[in-house]
């Protein structure tokens, strides 16, 4: 049986951005820390298509969000969603979740 490829994404806590002012920065050494794998998908697909990227398994162009724990935060909410958040020098802006993700309350960037 054919298994899709694992990819290694950063995932985020929210309140380590909204701790950071939007602007996160992490050390090469501290963003296994921040690291998940993700099966294969249409929209990684997509993005080896327009980088050109078919080799590495880390995708730099999408971060998870967890947003669990800060239905409280409306405001902070507000702009990640309105202005999206800076990591490592690379700004990022909401693309979509799925229902798994509304669900858990994460958010896709």
């Amino acid at each position: 049986m054919f298994a899709p490829k694992l990819y290694k994404v950063n995932k985020i806590p929210f309140k380590h951005i909204i701790k950071s002012d939007f602007y996160v920065s992490v050390e090469r050494e501290e963003n296994n820390l921040y690291t998940v794998r993700q099966q294969d998908n249409m929209l990684f697909r997509q993005i080896r298509l327009i980088t050109g990227d078919c080799t590495g398994i880390y995708n730099p162009w999408v971060i998870f969000v967890d947003c669990n724990g800060c239905k409280s935060k409306e405001a902070d909410m507000r702009r990640l969603v309105h202005d999206g958040f800076m990591f490592n020098g690379r700004h990022y802006v909401i693309s979509e979740r799925s229902a798994s993700m509304v669900r858990q309350f994460i958010k896709f960037y």
